[in-house]
């Protein structure tokens, strides 16, 4: 969640057009998402599933709803999906597109995404398969701080753990192509990378389902899928890619007049930001007040990141006879990759560290958050120089689908840098449903080197 704030404030578009394929990023429309209040052929709860290009942008204006671009193309699901899709079984020689110039076997040889099983299902005991090689390219600075800053190390050992979300989700669909969620299950709790196309005219899923029927669909990460229920399927396939997570890391040769004036102060300090979460449930709604303890005290502190999602029991991801998903966790809303859950907005907001409210004047207005605490948020000179700026957020998406709540609380004396300090969060729901708040505290940290051995001093 934070990682995704962090390109979401940090990045331009210009980023997005160079990097965005590799990585599989691409910002979700804030306002082509929709609220379901039964199962229909978008699914149910939030969402933001529509994957089709259209103009259709007079809904805008026209009409006395709030509908903006609801249910009228998602473009950020869309580009993620062309990222992968190359299917070497496509057009055979249309004049109007031409072949596939890439088979399968030249896909593998190049490690590019592709489509690379599909086997018509037929009855419940020739079963349908639909598997995708996935390549992501995810740059290390985009994954933890430290790797922003540190410096050339010779001969060092490091060891990372990374939580993975591998994900599967079941659910099934009726004659009239409505959607019912069944089942989510992410090993970790964490979000559902999955997202599963509406079944709604001109969209991914309008076709692809013929009757009663339910799927169940898997991310794993490597070769093997590690659903048991999907790998026993007669025909489901071994990835064809790379077997497992590889890390690249750049190795340099120094010129020796350099070389020696660079190690001639061999000792560094590499300072970087990690992050402290925190969750507050269950807020109700419209008049909820929030007052909550974070944390009695952290040294160090750079910001507060608040992140609210509707609550387990309000967002209506599930019917009735079936346990509550977080928002998160929902295949039709890209709630956790990117967007918070709608229109979730505080007032009388304020964050007090140690006592002390970081706001000067508690936020009343969703515009004085907005222009003075998220807007320069990780961006180029905080935003504050016109024609050089990033961040791929403006007021009205921020309102709408990725609020955000961020205050900078690093202005502080020196002295008082390595004091641990309480924090706390104070505020008013606005929205119509009860919310969850995730909390991220990001705080300094600093750790000495020998850059000719990688040992830590």
């Amino acid at each position: 969640m934070i990682n995704s704030f962090q390109l979401l404030t940090s990045l331009s578009w210009g980023d997005v057009a160079t990097q965005g394929a590799s990585m599989g990023f691409y910002p979700d429309n804030p306002l082509s998402f929709s609220f379901q209040a039964a199962p229909s052929t978008s699914g149910r709860g939030v969402s933001n599933n529509t994957n089709f290009s259209t103009n259709a942008f007079q809904s805008i204006v026209v009409g006395e709803l709030n509908r903006f671009n609801s249910a009228n193309g998602n473009l950020g699901f869309l580009k993620r999906q062309q990222y992968i899709n190359y299917d070497p079984d496509a057009s055979s020689g249309s004049s109007t597109y031409g072949a596939s110039q890439l088979s399968a076997g030249s896909c593998n040889l190049l490690w590019k995404s592709y489509v690379f099983n599909k086997i018509n299902g037929v009855n419940a005991t020739t079963q349908g398969v639909f598997q995708i090689n996935l390549m992501g390219f995810i740059q290390l600075k985009h994954v933890h701080s430290f790797f922003n800053f540190i410096p050339l190390l010779k001969g060092a050992f490091m060891k990372m753990t990374l939580n993975l979300n591998n994900t599967t989700v079941d659910y099934s669909v009726d004659v009239n192509d409505v959607m019912t969620l069944n089942s989510v299950s992410n090993a970790v709790g964490g979000v559902c990378p999955l997202m599963i196309s509406s079944a709604a005219g001109s969209n991914g899923g309008a076709s692809a389902y013929n009757g009663v029927n339910t799927f169940r669909a898997n991310v794993s990460v490597g070769a093997t899928c590690l659903d048991s229920q999907l790998a026993s399927i007669a025909g489901v396939q071994q990835g064809r890619l790379a077997r497992s997570i590889y890390l690249y890391v750049p190795c340099y040769s120094f010129n020796p007049v350099f070389e020696s004036a660079y190690l001639s102060s061999p000792i560094k300090q590499i300072k970087y930001t990690d992050v402290y979460q925190y969750q507050i449930n269950n807020i109700p709604a419209s008049t909820g007040q929030i007052n909550n303890l974070v944390t009695n005290g952290i040294a160090g502190l750079v910001s507060v990141t608040i992140l609210p999602y509707y609550s387990a029991a309000t967002n209506n991801i599930i019917g009735a006879g079936a346990s509550p998903l977080p928002a998160y966790q929902s295949p039709f809303d890209p709630a956790g990759c990117g967007p918070t859950s709608p229109l979730c907005l505080l007032t009388n907001f304020n964050v007090v560290v140690s006592g002390q409210n970081m706001i000067y004047n508690t936020v009343r207005y969703s515009y004085e958050t907005w222009l003075n605490q998220v807007y320069g948020a990780n961006a180029v000179d905080g935003g504050m120089v016109d024609g050089l700026s990033s961040g791929l957020i403006d007021q009205l998406g921020w309102e709408m689908e990725y609020c955000y709540h961020h205050v900078d609380v690093s202005r502080m004396l020196p002295v008082e840098e390595s004091v641990p300090k309480s924090v706390q969060i104070i505020g008013q729901n606005t929205s119509a449903r009860d919310i969850d708040l995730f909390v991220f505290c990001t705080y300094r940290c600093s750790v000495s080197v020998d850059v000719l051995s990688g040992a830590r001093v």
